[in-house]
């Protein structure tokens, strides 16, 4: 497997080095952050962080009002709103972290697919020259 990464190096010209570098290794945690919103529908992901702050100010005041509440009717009620709230901000959090998978599995899919190329012309090449070794 290390000669097949080590042809597929030797056989990458410049510009298709710069994008490898550009593609390659783990993405960083703001720029990952920074590409769900370049997907195509952006309105969700605004939309999804709208609802996402909504849910923690609700929680904020159920939590207040629970303490404060004097009745145990009452201090059921706040509780439920707080935990429905608390797990509103956490399914969120985990739909924008399958995004930013999905979008980590793209990237990776699109290097792949990249080095699938240039090993593809590279064997073209390869096959041409035998070739017309075999002709002389």
């Amino acid at each position: 497997m290390k000669d097949i990464d080590r042809m597929i190096r030797e056989a990458l010209q410049d510009e298709d080095a710069e994008l490898m570098e550009t593609l390659s290794g783990q993405q960083p945690i703001h720029e990952a952050i920074t590409d769900l919103f370049r997907f195509r529908p952006r309105w969700l992901l605004f939309t999804s962080m709208l609802v996402t702050l909504a849910a923690i100010a609700v929680a904020v005041y159920a939590a207040y009002r629970f303490y404060a509440a004097p009745h145990i009717r009452e201090m059921l009620l706040w509780g439920a709103l707080f935990f429905v709230c608390v797990l509103g901000v956490h399914a969120m959090k985990v739909w924008s972290w399958l995004e930013m998978s999905k979008n980590a599995t793209t990237r990776e899919i699109k290097r792949l697919e990249l080095q699938v190329a240039r090993l593809a012309s590279l064997v073209r090449r390869s096959a041409a020259g035998s070739q017309n070794d075999r002709r002389e």
